[in-house]
């Protein structure tokens, strides 16, 4: 059965006192959870125990098919099964968080259209220009002396071209006012 240790305070530390017997620690942030540690504590004497859990960053990537990044992207992820924003990417098309290291399924959407999700394995120890996933949008471009307009999202679209969007089935219209 789970119990729950605490919240560590500004130190990053919680404080227990525990009977005798063997326990697995686990910690959770933002949502992904560390791996559990198994420690025995004997009774004997006081006793300081020290685990450490350390989360990784976590770097996706979006850009467009020409390797343009695209800023001002949300991309999210579920863990625990629940949705969670893992950033905003900037102008480098990087969002980025502190997460514990795992596989979650992670999306984002540009131009009203939808990356689908991905599993991504975010990887303890990797280089700090390490990207973890990267998100192509398609470059699509048309010639159409009028506006061009899709349905995607839910939301019927003005089409700029060229455009980013990601793979799927559009309804597109063409008409040559407004």
């Amino acid at each position: 059965t789970d119990h729950d240790g605490g919240i560590t305070g500004a130190n990053g530390t919680v404080e227990l006192d525990l009977s005798p017997r063997t326990y697995e620690f686990y910690a959770v942030y933002r949502g992904t959870t560390s791996e559990k540690r198994r420690v025995t504590v004997t009774g004997e004497e006081t006793e300081v125990i020290k685990i450490e859990f350390r989360t990784t960053e976590a770097k996706v990537k979006v850009q467009d098919s020409n390797d343009t990044p695209l800023a001002g992207k949300t991309v999210k992820y579920k863990a625990l099964g629940t949705d969670f924003t893992l950033g905003e990417t900037g102008a480098d098309g990087i969002a980025s968080a502190e997460l514990f290291a795992g596989t979650y399924n992670m999306w984002t959407t540009v131009n009203n259209t939808d990356s689908g999700k991905r599993p991504v394995d975010i990887t303890a120890g990797t280089a700090p220009d390490y990207i973890d996933y990267t998100f192509v949008a398609t470059l699509v471009t048309m010639d159409f002396p009028g506006t061009i307009r899709y349905y995607a999202g839910g939301s019927n679209v003005k089409f700029t071209s060229p455009q980013a969007l990601f793979p799927g089935t559009y309804k597109f219209t063409f008409s040559k006012s407004g």
